[in-house]
């Protein structure tokens, strides 16, 4: 502030009030009087005008501006969750279950068949659950994710945004357009093209593949004649845990870009960090781009996304992302990510790995989700953790911001190995269920600040990856006290979906209101999950009761190599049911509904084909007879990373 604004203001008096002319109005009124009329004219011409525009502004009233109340209005408060787990009562679950202690020792001729206990046979109240038995669950996908600030508020001179997903039928696709992305390119300037290749077990085949493909993509580019001398150069690379270099300078011979693919090894470790490594090649290929003048372009096939945050790893590759995005943006290199579709709302996919001496089965996780900042889907499927096969219909969300974001295109390819049948889904049936692709710490912000969204995630988070026994031992003792420990497992957890599902319906007003219509979707699925899964719960204590009361004799034995085992799961079945008919009826109906309105609702949509998954599997349990190597845990030790 200048000395002269500083200063007060002094107050005129009646005796100073007469006007006061400067010398420089003076010099301004002398110099209007002796002025040519052509220059009087010109002014009282642009001062009419004037009075017009000020005359026409304020005819024009300015629209008041948009005032958002980020309070929390009271009809639209929602109830705590450990609130609602507080007054759990009889009356949170329609569906009452009697003890399998009781059952078995009454079916064995012990003590303890009268109908007066808590929880016995003929009783009516169901036991409350002790909440300290039940832990916080919290999903390890969301564990290290946006707790690291990023840089996606610098001001960068070139926006470009790039394509959220082109599908593709096979990599013969993806080369074409590639050629004619890297064609565009070569009309204006030099190329530096960067193959970046996942080292994973799992891209064996695409590697090969790719390399196959080399011929034809560069027969094309000199063909045209842009690519002529060292216009074009590629430089091979490839990473795991670590990133290694396979050309040791830019080439311009397929012949050497053939035999670096082959060098590319398995990285047994089995991470993938491309988040992190593009800092890295941003940085020391910068040079091509300020001295060579060159576009650089960098290219990464993979089919996982990178590593998360687990409890013995802080980091995860998603707390690089908002800087992989700035650093490529500062030398503007397009990132094109060749991959597969995302877990629907969860981290991870299987691979079946079968081992070559004992026969066993595996199924080691490789990381492909989930298709949002955070997940967005229950992590359970009430028997066990999520193991469905479910894709998005979207690419990992850190890998579509990659490419989306530095003006590259995600390609996204069909998933052969996938469980569920739809590995495609109409553009158009999911224009309105495109995830958020802003940055996660806005995105996280926006949901917690949404009463509905966060009473959502909220039921995510407090069921968890939670599950209950699925195998049980042959022998008729050890089978009852495995089947004690799991009734009360499978109990509290039917308790804690109980409250759930009610924390749910009390936010049910606020459905219709959520402008999203991919949350509504999120709402609508794990209702009518939650809901399914008390029933196919309640059919599993049932079961318990049944299978200990009346134990089965297993076809085979167990020998000095081979154990065996029961094993419990879904069952399809509608009219064979473990609980009484007149208890499981109605309640199954009910499930059904809910799920199918979700078909209803959203057809042709992930959301759509989860429900219907959940429809065909059933709500019942089935037993099976099941038999593994004794040394089954000591070799999943050497089953290999994807």
């Amino acid at each position: 502030m200048s000395t002269a604004a500083a200063e007060p203001v002094q107050e005129r008096t009646e005796a100073s009030a007469k006007p006061l002319v400067t010398r420089r109005q003076r010099n301004y009124s002398e110099y209007i009087r002796s002025a040519p009329a052509g220059v009087l004219s010109v002014i009282v011409h642009v001062v009419a005008v004037i009075v017009l525009m000020l005359m026409t502004t304020a005819a024009v009233k300015k629209p008041d501006p948009v005032r958002i109340d980020t309070r929390i209005d009271p009809e639209r408060a929602v109830p705590e969750f450990n609130q609602l787990m507080q007054e759990l009562t009889e009356a949170t679950t329609d569906m009452t279950a009697t003890s399998v202690v009781r059952a078995g020792a009454s079916a064995s001729g012990g003590s303890g068949g009268g109908s007066g206990g808590t929880g016995g046979i003929g009783g009516s109240s169901a036991p409350k659950v002790d909440q300290t038995l039940i832990p916080e669950v919290k999903v390890a996908a969301r564990l290290g994710m946006g707790d690291v600030p990023g840089r996606g508020d610098l001001d960068l001179k070139i926006e470009v945004k790039g394509e959220e997903s082109a599908v593709v039928g096979d990599h013969q696709a993806v080369m074409d357009r590639l050629t004619r992305e890297i064609l565009r390119m070569l009309t204006q300037r030099k190329v530096l093209v960067i193959w970046l290749f996942d080292e994973s077990l799992s891209m064996k085949d695409d590697q090969q593949d790719i390399k196959g493909r080399f011929d034809k993509i560069y027969e094309e580019l000199n063909l045209s004649g842009q690519a002529k001398g060292d216009a074009l150069q590629t430089v091979v690379l490839s990473y795991g845990k670590n990133l290694h270099q396979q050309t040791k300078e830019p080439t311009s011979e397929i012949s050497e870009i053939r035999e670096a693919i082959d060098k590319i090894p398995v990285d047994p470790s089995g991470e993938e960090w491309p988040c992190k490594f593009v800092i890295q090649i941003a940085r020391e290929y910068a040079r091509y781009f300020t001295q060579g003048r060159r576009q650089v372009v960098l290219i990464i096939p993979t089919d996982e996304s990178g590593e998360r945050a687990t409890a013995d790893r802080k980091e995860s590759d998603g707390a690089y992302l908002e800087d992989a995005i700035a650093a490529a943006k500062k030398i503007q290199m397009p990132i094109y990510m060749v991959g597969r579709q995302s877990i629907f709302g969860f981290p991870f996919a299987h691979v079946t790995y079968v081992d070559p001496e004992t026969g066993d089965h595996y199924w080691p996780a490789i990381t492909r989700g989930p298709e949002a900042g955070d997940v967005e889907c229950l992590q359970t499927e009430a028997l066990h953790s999520r193991w469905d096969e479910q894709s998005a219909g979207f690419g990992p969300y850190e890998l579509v911001r990659l490419a989306r974001d530095t003006g590259g295109i995600y390609f996204m390819l069909p998933t052969p190995d996938q469980q569920v049948p739809e590995t495609h889904y109409d553009p158009l049936d999911m224009k309105e269920y495109v995830p958020t692709y802003g940055i996660r710490r806005e995105y996280l912000q926006d949901r917690d600040a949404s009463p509905f969204r966060r009473a959502i995630y909220e039921v995510i988070q407090k069921c968890g990856p939670m599950g209950v026994p699925l195998t049980f031992s042959i022998e008729p003792q050890q089978l009852r006290t495995q089947a004690e420990a799991a009734y009360v497992n499978a109990r509290k957890n039917r308790e804690l979906l109980a409250a759930a599902y009610k924390y749910l319906m009390d936010v049910e007003k606020l459905r219709d209101k959520e402008p999203s219509r991919r949350w509504r979707a999120h709402y609508d699925l794990i209702l009518g999950q939650i809901y399914a899964y008390q029933v196919k719960l309640y059919e599993y204590e049932y079961f318990l009761m049944d299978f200990v009361s009346r134990p089965q004799v297993p076809k085979n034995k167990p020998d000095a190599k081979y154990n065996v085992y029961w094993g419990i799961g879904h069952s399809a079945h509608k009219t064979k049911t473990w609980a009484p008919e007149k208890h499981i009826k109605e309640p199954m109906e009910r499930a059904e509904k809910l799920l199918t309105r979700v078909m209803e609702e959203h057809p042709g949509t992930p959301w759509a084909s989860r429900a219907r998954a959940e429809l065909s599997r059933g709500f019942s349990v089935s037993i099976h007879e099941g038999r593994h190597s004794k040394l089954y845990g000591s070799r999943a030790n050497l089953v290999p990373k994807f």
